[in-house]
């Protein structure tokens, strides 16, 4: 199964490579993308996007009096498909509801799917809620920004040959108005919390109270 782009090398039959043949090469791919070719060798383009099951390579070989041509087929992988994510409830408090997360519905023959859920940060960037993991379940809080935040969550789902697909969806993260007193007190009781028994639920966690202080600093303190 192909997930990384190839190199094709074409011989003669028990022969290796001479350029005295004076050989012209003549190569094809079905479905047709972009490669590179320099003489007995193609290498496919790393960006090639396979849309069917079978990749086609043929091959046409000649010099001044003799043509011959060979062709190879290579079945490649395709990425997890048509997943779905699920969160409930649909909104909840800041760094308070526990979301629980399912993924499902993803269509892939190259068992088992490993999956990862991330949330975006207001900065644009994916951060991880958790680890790679064979469980397509999630339970986790969340944070935000004031007053309220519509936070995409995303799930890659990643098959037994590093092919990946993803799917999104969002959840209304709502944010208290509260007093710098308050937030203080909430900010010290999620603290006492940790550690838990996953040191990676506790990185996960202080990510999120780290943002929570710089919701802080910019919706109470600068005023």
């Amino acid at each position: 199964t192909l997930f990384r782009s190839p190199t094709i090398i074409a011989n003669l039959q028990n022969e290796t490579y001479n350029p005295v043949y004076n050989l012209i090469y003549t190569w094809t791919v079905s479905p047709s993308f972009g490669f590179f070719v320099f003489q007995n060798r193609l290498k496919l383009a790393d960006e090639a996007v396979f849309i069917n099951e079978i990749l086609q390579i043929n091959l046409m070989v000649a010099n001044s009096t003799r043509r011959g041509s060979a062709f190879l087929e290579i079945p490649y992988n395709t990425p997890p498909m048509e997943g779905t994510v699920v969160i409930d409830p649909a909104e909840g408090y800041v760094l308070d509801t526990y979301f629980s997360i399912t993924t499902k519905d993803w269509i892939e023959e190259d068992v088992p799917i490993y999956y990862q859920f991330f949330y975006t940060t207001p900065e644009g960037k994916m951060s991880p809620l958790s680890s790679s993991q064979q469980s397509p379940y999630l339970t986790t809080r969340l944070a935000g920004t004031s007053p309220n935040t519509t936070v995409i969550l995303s799930v890659i789902a990643t098959d037994n040959y590093g092919a990946q697909g993803i799917a999104n969806t969002s959840v209304l993260v709502i944010v208290p108005q509260t007093s710098v007193a308050g937030s203080v007190q909430r900010i010290t009781e999620m603290l006492s919390s940790l550690p838990s028994k996953d040191p990676y639920e506790d990185l996960k966690m202080q990510t999120q109270i780290f943002q929570y202080l710089l919701d802080i600093e910019t919706n109470v303190l600068t005023f």
